[in-house]
């Protein structure tokens, strides 16, 4: 039988705690992230729904773009053009090295 000390045990569990609320603050961020993903791709389309219909309205009015209108129909990135656009997994999901040692101690 392993004896272990009482203040080893407590600082053991102060560590779980903390790294237990460290990764819960980290998937409320990626979750925020994710929305936020979610949010700018709903916003991209309901724009480009906007521009093309107004496109379509000039076109009838006018039979053609304006030349000084031409310049707003480029169709901008559908995604933001950071390395992490796109949706992140939390910590919870894939686990983490922590995760492992401290299920591997126990």
């Amino acid at each position: 039988m392993v004896h272990v000390r009482p203040n080893a045990k407590r600082s053991t569990n102060q560590i779980v705690n903390a790294h237990n609320q460290s990764q819960e603050k980290y998937n409320q961020i990626v979750n925020a992230h994710n929305q936020s993903q979610e949010n700018y791709a709903q916003m991209m389309t309901a724009h480009l729904q906007m521009m093309n219909a107004f496109k379509t309205y000039m076109i009838m009015k006018e039979g053609t773009i304006p030349e000084q209108f031409a310049g707003i129909f480029v169709s901008p990135p559908v995604a933001p053009s950071d390395a992490a656009s796109g949706s992140i997994s939390p910590m919870g999901v894939r686990g983490s090295s922590i995760d492992r040692n401290l299920n591997e101690n126990h």
